[in-house]
C-alpha cells in the first residue's frame, strides 16, 4: 500500500512538473516574439537615427552619403533591423522616397559578408520594393563573391529562375536580365559588342533588359570602377556624344535598349528639366527610339522631390496630340511610383489632378489598377479614397 501511494505521490510530481515546463515554453513562446520585436524596433530607431545625423547636412551628395550609411547599419544589425530602420529613414528624410540606389548598397553588404544566406536573405525582401534596388543588391554581391558565377546566354536564364524561385515572386525575369547585363559588362571586360552578343541569345523575352543593363553600366560604371577595369567618366557633353556615338551604331533592339538608358545621362545633364529632356532625345532621329528614351527618362524625373503641379503636368504634355502616347507616359509615371513604393500613390494622384483633362479617367483608372497588383486592398481603398469624387469610383473598381 505505501509503495503505491509512493508511486501516486510520483506520478503526481511528475505530472506538475511536466506542467510548470509546458507552462513555461508556452509563455516564453508568445513573449518572445514580443520581445524580438520590440528589441528590433529599438534598435532599428537607434541605426536609423544614427545614418539620419551622418547624411542630414548632405546636399549635392546626398545619395553618396546614404550609401554609405546604410553600409555600416547593415554590417553591424541584422537585416530585419536594417530593414526596419530604411523604413523610419524614408519617414523621416522624403529624399529617400528614391531608394533603388540605397536599397542596394544594403542588400549588397549583406551578401557580400554573407553569400551562403542569399537565399535566406531574397525571402525577407519585397522584390518590388525601390524599382527592386534589393534584388539587384543580391545579384550583383553574388557575381563578386562566387567564382562559379559565370555569366552566358545560357546560365543568365537559368540563375534569374533561380532567383525567382527563392523570393517566391513571378515575373522578375526582365528585371534580372537588366541585372545580369551590368554584371555582364563586367564578365566581358567592358567589352561592349562582347556583351552585346551575348544578349542577343537570352531568350527574347529578356534581351531588351540585357540589353540595357550592359549600356547601362557602360557609363554609369558602377561595377566597372569596383572590378578596376575602368573610371569613372563625367556626364559632360563630350561623354554625352561619346554614348550617342555608341547608340547610333547599333540597330533593332539594342538600339533600343541603348537610347533608353542614355536618359539618365540627359537628366542629369538638364538638371530634370522635362521639355530639355524630351528636345536631347530628338537625337536619336527615329520615333521609336526618341520614346524610348524619353519614356524611360520619366521614370526618374517623376521622383524629383522639388515636383510641384506645374512640373508634373510637363512631364507628359510632348505626346499632348498623340493620345495612345500619352496613355503610355501616365502608365509609365504611375507604375514607377507605385512600384517603387506604395506611399507614392500620394504623388500619382496629385499627378492625375494635373494631367490634361481628357485622360484624368483613364489616369485614375491606371492608379487603381497598379494598386491592385501592388498594395493590398485596404491600401488601395484608402488611396483611391483621396482621388478627386469624380473618380474615386473608378479607381476603387479598377482590376
Amino acid at each position: 500500500m505505501n509503495v503505491f501511494k509512493k508511486y501516486k505521490a510520483a506520478l503526481l510530481l511528475i505530472s506538475v512538473a511536466i506542467f510548470l515546463i509546458v507552462a513555461l515554453v508556452t509563455t516564453q513562446y508568445y513573449l518572445l516574439p514580443a520581445y524580438t520585436q520590440a528589441k528590433q524596433h529599438e534598435q532599428a530607431g537607434i541605426a536609423a537615427n544614427t545614418v539620419l545625423q551622418a547624411c542630414k547636412d548632405a546636399y549635392d551628395f546626398w545619395r553618396h552619403c546614404y550609401e554609405v550609411e546604410v553600409e555600416k547599419m547593415s554590417q553591424k544589425y541584422p537585416l530585419p533591423v536594417s530593414l526596419l530602420a530604411f523604413s523610419k529613414i524614408q519617414a523621416l528624410d522624403n529624399r529617400t522616397n528614391e531608394c533603388h540606389v540605397i536599397a542596394h548598397a544594403i542588400m549588397k553588404q549583406y551578401v557580400t559578408d554573407h553569400p551562403d544566406n542569399w537565399t535566406e536573405y531574397a525571402q525577407q525582401i519585397d522584390p518590388y520594393s525601390c524599382n527592386y534596388g534589393f534584388i539587384h543588391g543580391i545579384v550583383e554581391a553574388r557575381s563578386m563573391v562566387d567564382k562559379t558565377f559565370v555569366l552566358s546566354a545560357q546560365t543568365i536564364p537559368e540563375l534569374c529562375s533561380e532567383f525567382s524561385k527563392h523570393t517566391k515572386t513571378q515575373g522578375l525575369e526582365e528585371t534580372c536580365a537588366h541585372i545580369m547585363g551590368h554584371v555582364l559588362l563586367v564578365n566581358k571586360e567592358g567589352d561592349i559588342d562582347d556583351a552585346v552578343t551575348v544578349c542577343k541569345n537570352v531568350p527574347s523575352r529578356m534581351q531588351r533588359e540585357c540589353f540595357a543593363g550592359s549600356f547601362m553600366e557602360s557609363y554609369t560604371r558602377t561595377n566597372l570602377v569596383a572590378h578596376g577595369i575602368a573610371e569613372y567618366v563625367p556626364w559632360n557633353d563630350e561623354t554625352i556624344q561619346k554614348q550617342e556615338t555608341l547608340c547610333k551604331s547599333y540597330t533593332d533592339l539594342p538600339a533600343f535598349s541603348c537610347w533608353q538608358e542614355i536618359s539618365h545621362m540627359y537628366n542629369s545633364r538638364t538638371r530634370y528639366q522635362p521639355e530639355a529632356v524630351f528636345a536631347q532625345c530628338q537625337v536619336a532621329g527615329e520615333e521609336r527610339l526618341i520614346d524610348s528614351c524619353y519614356l524611360h527618362a520619366v521614370n526618374e524625373l517623376t521622383q524629383n522631390n522639388n515636383a510641384d503641379d506645374a512640373y508634373l503636368s510637363k512631364l507628359c504634355m510632348p505626346y499632348d496630340q498623340k493620345p495612345p502616347q500619352y496613355q503610355t507616359c501616365m502608365n509609365t509615371i504611375i507604375r514607377s511610383l507605385i512600384y517603387d513604393k506604395t506611399a507614392l500613390a500620394e504623388r500619382a494622384l496629385q499627378f492625375c489632378t494635373v494631367v490634361n483633362t481628357q485622360h484624368a479617367r483613364t489616369c485614375f483608372q491606371i492608379i487603381g489598377g497598379a494598386l491592385e497588383r501592388r498594395a493590398t486592398q485596404e491600401e488601395k481603398q484608402l488611396w483611391c479614397g483621396k482621388a478627386p469624387e469624380e473618380y474615386r469610383e473608378i479607381c476603387k473598381n479598377a482590376a
